[in-house]
């Protein structure tokens, strides 16, 4: 058995070679606004609400990777968050200063929220009730909460389900006014493609 010395100096030569060559081709690579990422994940939003086969879980993953689409304000996104005895889909977290976080529970792009006389489905009731449990064992500091989540935080909700296509102007009206006088707000997934546009914009005009 032979053993050959490998000259150091040479071996990091080559290395430093290669960086350099990968900084070079970086550089050449045109640079992406973040308004075209912004439109790269709308399309790719809608590419998802478009087909039959997406699933909750599909929805979460995207959102969860373009937290942008919920909020553009948010400091940090935690996903599948244990509080309490329950867990929460996704939690926004907001700057330290704010003490605010919102919790959000996800629900399928197909389903119905209201029936044919505009009272709410008993899946988008549940839904809200589940997000009230979450915010009641924030405010009594349940025993298992996550420690970045410990302290006098406002709790607020959201429940994302279903697409605006499906409801008629008066169900979202009735939407409208039921979110305006509750801390846990009920959109659509349309809606969500809708505040992205907004963003979009005006970063283009910017």
């Amino acid at each position: 058995m032979g053993v050959t010395r490998l000259d150091y100096r040479s071996r990091r030569g080559s290395v430093d070679k290669q960086h350099l060559l990968q900084l070079k081709v970086s550089a050449l690579r045109p640079k992406v606004s973040q308004s075209t990422r912004l439109e790269r994940s709308f399309i790719e939003l809608c590419r998802l609400l478009g087909r039959v086969g997406t699933r909750e879980k599909d929805l979460h993953c995207f959102l969860k990777q373009h937290t942008q689409v919920l909020d553009s304000h948010v400091a940090a996104v935690y996903s599948e968050v244990r509080i309490g005895k329950y867990r929460a889909d996704l939690v926004l977290q907001y700057r330290q200063s704010d003490k605010r976080v919102v919790l959000v529970e996800l629900e399928p792009h197909s389903a119905q929220i209201f029936t044919k006389r505009n009272s709410q489905r008993h899946k988008v009731t549940h839904a809200v009730q589940q997000v009230q449990d979450w915010i009641r064992e924030i405010h009594n500091n349940a025993s298992n909460l996550p420690h970045w989540l410990a302290g006098n935080y406002t709790a607020e909700g959201m429940v994302v389900i279903g697409r605006s296509k499906d409801l008629t102007q008066e169900q979202k009206d009735i939407l409208m006014i039921n979110n305006a006088k509750s801390n846990i707000k009920i959109l659509t997934y349309d809606d969500l493609l809708e505040r992205l546009q907004c963003l979009i914009e005006v970063l283009d005009k910017q």
